[in-house]
Parts: C-alpha cells; structure tokens; sequence
C-alpha cells in the first residue's frame, strides 16, 4: 500500500485541471517520503491534502476529490497514447508524456514494451486501437484476399493501416492480435473453417506416423492434400494451423496449449456461452484431455500429467505446472489397495 497512486483521465486533456496536477504532486512526495520513512513529513502532508478536500485511502492506494476516486489505473490512457504517438513517430509527444509519467513514478521499458506503476505493479504497452476486432479482421480479410491475388501493393497499404493501429500480423499463422489482450483470424471465412478439428488431427497424426516410419512419400501425399484444403504444417514447430486461422500441435498437446484452452473455456463458461465451453471440451478430448468440473482439474489419458482447472483470468504459472508426480503416487497408490 501507499505506492500505487494515479491520476484520473483529467491529466490526458489538453488543458489539465491545476487543483487535480497539485494534489497529485502532493500525494507522489508523500508516497515518497514514507518509502523513505519519513513519517512526520507524510503525516503533514496528509493533514494539507485534509484540508483542501482531499480523502487518502492507504489500504486501496486512492485518493478521492470532489467524489472522484483516483487510482493508478488511470495511467494506462496515458501509456497507450503515448506507444500510439511512437508508432507515428511523434516522438516529441512521446517524450513529452515519458517525462510527465516518470514524474508520477511510472518507468517505461520501451525495448521489452513492459511499464511499472509506482506500485510496483507491471503491464504491457499497448496503443489505443479504435478499430472494432469485426474491422480489424475486415482489413486483415481484405489484405489476405489481396495476396492471393498478387496484388501486394494493395497488402502493403493495408498493412500500414493496420500497424498505425498497433495491429500485429502472424502470416505463419493467419491470425492478428493487439498486445495481449485482443486476437482473431486474419481470414476467418476461409474454407478450410469448414474442416472438423477430429479429420485435421486424424490426417496430422496418420502422416506422423508416416514420417516416423520413414513413408515420406505417403508422409508428403498427405501434406499436399491438407495444404490443397488450406491446412498448412510445419515440421520444425511440430504445429498446424488453417489458412482461417485455427492451429494446433503435431503430435503430444504441451500443458501451454492446454492452459489456453482451458482458460477460454472459463470465460465461455462465466459468459454463459456453454455451448463454446462444450466445444472446447470436446476439442480437448480430442488431445486425450479430460476435465473434472467437480474436482476442477484436468488430466491426460497418455501421461502422468494434470493441473487444477484455471478461471477466466488464468492462475498462477506455480498453480499451473503439472502434477505428475503427485498423480503418480496417487495411481501406485490406488493400486496397492
């Protein structure tokens, strides 16, 4: 407590309200002097802020004025607007905003795309998109039917519009994301969507199996005719994916690939959309995954590999790791009885 303190929205208008700059001056001195332990002098602070209105709510790290709660939150508009003034190259804006967050105790790491709030807390730089994700995959559609037809100038334009918007590309993929925290298809219409995840993997493991048998020529047979249907595999990742976006591992499905898909079941399953939450439970199965609601845990036929079920924001990466171990003592034990 007493270190995550920010500034409402106010501080990103062109003309800043003076009282709200102040108070905010105010409460980073007394942020840094009780760091430095200087109580007496927090204290005083503290007893001004009282005076011009100011509430101070240490075990929340907010401050309140004239009814409005102020949060380090509130610097996350600030971050993005300046990362979207470094993708036009505006960088006297961009510098004009760093020196203005570091003076609030905020630390860019401009190299990684992290910041650190005065609390310690950490997050990734993203701009403010203004695109909806249905046009940002339009763009994404469009440019993809524009490489199709080689047309690259085309693709070239559309790829800048979508960079001015922070948007990133995976070719290797077909897929488009901004940060992390929004992603789609680059062409979700493809007719490749039209292909059951049970046929891609029965197909994917029989030329596995191929391979591992040194049968290249049935091993490429089957390459070619996934690659005809828009399904793209590649060796030296052990993945697949589909020219509409899906994709999947070759092979074993590693406990990453499982998290993800167990953590949008979560938001499936807390937005009450069941039925994707049932899909995924039945695409998990597919990989030999199988889900307990009751015991909230999940566990693999073909391994002694398992974990607690994640909720919709995900878990801890210790929660997550893989109990093997336990769940072998619990078989040799299981077994003796």
């Amino acid at each position: 407590g007493g270190g995550g303190w920010g500034v409402k929205k106010i501080i990103m208008a062109e003309q800043e309200d003076e009282t709200v700059n102040r108070v905010w001056d105010m409460v980073s001195e007394r942020v840094r002097a009780r760091r430095a332990r200087d109580f007496t002098r927090a204290d005083e602070i503290r007893e001004e802020l009282r005076q011009m209105g100011v509430t101070l709510d240490d075990t929340k790290d907010t401050w309140t004025l004239d009814g409005m709660v102020h949060d380090e939150a509130d610097f996350i508009p600030l971050i993005q607007e300046r990362w979207k003034a470094k993708r036009k190259h505006e960088f006297e804006k961009c510098d004009e905003i760093r020196e203005k967050l570091r003076g609030y105790g905020v630390w860019l790491d401009d190299d990684n795309r992290t910041y650190r709030l005065p609390s310690g807390a950490q997050g990734v730089q993203e701009a403010m998109c203004e695109l909806t994700d249905d046009e940002v995959t339009a763009l994404t559609t469009q440019r993809f039917d524009a490489l199709e037809a080689g047309d690259h100038e085309t693709a070239s334009a559309l790829m800048k519009q979508l960079n001015s918007e922070d948007v990133t590309l995976n070719d290797s993929y077909f897929t488009w994301n901004i940060g992390e925290s929004r992603w789609g298809a680059q062409n979700p219409a493809h007719p490749s969507s039209d292909l059951t995840l049970q046929y891609i993997l029965e197909q994917v493991n029989t030329r596995l199996v191929a391979r591992r048998q040194n049968d290249y020529e049935k091993a490429d047979e089957i390459r070619d005719q996934l690659l005809e249907q828009g399904v793209v595999i590649y060796d030296r990742e052990d993945r697949w994916t589909t020219k509409s976006g899906r994709n999947g591992p070759v092979g074993d499905i590693p406990d990453r690939d499982i998290h993800i898909m167990l953590k949008d079941r979560a938001d499936a399953r807390m937005k009450q959309d069941y039925e994707k939450a049932d899909k995924i439970r039945e695409e998990l199965g597919l990989y030999g995954v199988t889900i307990s609601d009751r015991d909230r845990s999940w566990s693999h036929m073909s391994s002694n590999r398992g974990g607690p079920l994640p909720n919709a924001n995900g878990i801890r990466g210790r929660e997550f790791e893989t109990t093997r171990r336990k769940k072998k003592e619990n078989d040799q034990s299981r077994s003796r009885t």
